[in-house]
């Protein structure tokens, strides 16, 4: 019985003692976060979206472009973090949102509110409104103890000015001499598309905040680009059918720029093995096909 009671007191206490410096870390936040997304003031696009982004995009060959890709951010993410950086950063006329198949895969869902929430979502807790703190926290309430942790973390950073501001992004890439291969690929179709051998749902959800992230541009009278970042011919013809005919739905519906590099013939050695994501070799191919071609507009 006393074993019994020492636990319960365990599951209770651990919470309390880590969710104390999460309210002090709450209060700074509050004063301090928003200075975080005050950019330069000649930074006039900017690219937001997930790892096919933050490691497709190299904004230095970009003038007055900025990368703010992350890895494993959602819609729902990136439609706040873009929400703050439009009421703070005027200078701001135009964003290239990243999309592409795996976008729409209801596998996404379990990085906003799944079994992976607890690992990516307390980067992004404070700059979230209160309302969605909520949500986040009663999604999280079977990971709570490594949520809570997540965040206390990432609060007690900010206090002692180390945060590392991962929810910011930036280009990135440690992929030099790469090349695809065809059992990761495999690999990551599985990962994206299927769950028990059957292929996943669409992610309503996600599909919910690309609108909104529109919106939010049309609002502010911001121009805004989807872009389909280049996929290894293998992994592509892999991509299954109803994914393809969604996205060129999606895309069609909606009265925006669309540039597709999904195609885009590229050697191998631009891709990192799983072929979905491209090298650093790839990167500079991308943004230089983005700086001359006539399909983009000017930068």
């Amino acid at each position: 019985m006393k074993k019994f009671i020492r636990e319960i007191l365990s599951f209770f206490l651990w919470p309390t003692i880590i969710g104390v410096p999460i309210l002090v870390g709450v209060g700074y936040y509050v004063h301090t976060l928003d200075s975080e997304f005050d950019l330069e003031t000649d930074i006039h696009t900017v690219f937001i979206g997930d790892s096919h982004v933050q490691q497709g995009i190299n904004d230095s060959l970009l003038p007055h472009s900025l990368n703010l890709g992350t890895s494993s951010e959602s819609f729902y993410f990136s439609y706040f973090k873009l929400e703050k950086l439009l009421s703070r950063n005027p200078s701001i006329n135009k964003v290239f949102i990243g999309i592409s198949y795996h976008s729409l895969s209801s596998y996404y869902d379990n990085f906003i509110f799944g079994n992976k929430s607890a690992a990516i979502s307390p980067k992004y807790f404070y700059l979230l409104p209160f309302s969605q703190q909520l949500k986040l926290l009663s999604w999280n309430k079977s990971n709570m103890v490594s949520f809570l942790k997540g965040i206390g973390n990432k609060g007690f950073h900010k206090v002692n000015g180390t945060d590392d501001l991962l929810h910011m992004g930036g280009y990135s890439s440690r992929f030099d001499k790469t090349k695809a291969v065809k059992s990761s690929m495999d690999k990551r179709i599985d990962f994206q598309y299927y769950s028990n051998e059957k292929t996943t749902d669409f992610s309503e959800f996600n599909l919910h905040y690309f609108d909104k992230i529109i919106e939010l541009c049309s609002r502010n009278g911001i121009e805004i680009v989807a872009i389909n970042t280049p996929l290894h011919p293998y992994y592509l013809k892999q991509v299954p059918t109803p994914f393809k005919n969604k996205l060129t739905e999606v895309i069609q519906s909606k009265n925006i720029h669309y540039i597709d590099f999904s195609g885009l013939e590229l050697s191998d050695s631009c891709f990192i093995p799983d072929g979905d994501h491209v090298s650093k070799l790839g990167a500079t191919a991308i943004s230089k096909k983005l700086l001359d071609s006539t399909m983009s507009i000017s930068f």
